[in-house]
């Protein structure tokens, strides 16, 4: 059979302001960035979306850790340069259910969300500590697919169960014709992979398997691709 490959485009949705110790372990408190939050549209038999990101105002909405942010272009004018709309989006995987990732997931109706089966547990009955992070409202109407554990999506597009930051984060292997690219299933940025060291996030349910999960991608990917990374601000396709 054939090996495919894809391009990834990532489609920024917002950009929100947060301390950078959020996202770096032990590290970087009190220094303040402006973080981008993106969904990824991959490109094939059938368009897929990882993660469906959020608008500003549906994040501060709900956020206790954000001081402010910046509005993006809708996710409906996005997929319109791809002479796309949400009613043309039947699969998407969410790497996790927080509300960043997860909030404009309401407007692709005809839409499967493929997500691990101990991350929509845990989502719908959060321990009182992650009471502020998981809402049974956010997913009220969405038709989800529980999966357990590394999947094949399609040829070419698996999940990787990649747990630690929440109970079923899980990222997403693409073949490209570069090789592995992985988008992390888990909130880190562009400095959490770093040729020194590899920083498991700050927010975390369990430090230990946040970094056996970012060993795995390393051993996996050829190309990691951060869930809120800067350094693609400025591209319009992956690789």
């Amino acid at each position: 059979m054939e090996k495919k490959y894809f391009r990834i485009h990532p489609l920024l949705t917002c950009k929100m302001k947060h301390d950078k110790g959020m996202f770096t372990y032990l590290r970087n408190h009190g220094e303040r960035i402006l973080v981008p939050t993106w969904a990824w549209l991959i490109l094939g038999e059938e368009p897929i979306l990882v993660d469906t990101g959020c608008s500003v105002e549906d994040f501060l909405k709900y956020s206790v850790l954000s001081f402010g942010g910046e509005a993006g272009p809708s996710i409906e004018d996005s997929l319109r340069k791809f002479d796309l709309s949400v009613l043309d989006i039947k699969t998407i995987i969410m790497t996790h259910l927080h509300s960043d990732h997860c909030l404009n997931a309401k407007k692709f109706p005809n839409a499967r969300i493929i997500v691990q089966e101990e991350e929509l547990k845990f989502a719908m009955n959060p321990h009182p500590l992650f009471s502020k992070t998981s809402n049974k409202e956010w997913y009220d109407g969405l038709t989800f697919e529980a999966i357990r554990g590394d999947s094949e999506i399609i040829p070419g597009i698996k999940t990787l169960f990649t747990p630690g930051h929440t109970a079923g984060s899980q990222s997403v292997s693409i073949s490209s014709e570069h090789g592995e690219v992985v988008i992390t299933g888990f909130c880190v940025l562009d400095d959490n992979f770093s040729d020194k060291e590899d920083i498991i996030p700050s927010i975390h349910i369990d430090p230990l398997r946040a970094y056996d999960s970012m060993v795995k991608i390393r051993k996996i990917a050829d190309t990691i691709i951060p869930l809120h990374s800067e350094r693609i601000l400025n591209i319009s396709a992956i690789p």
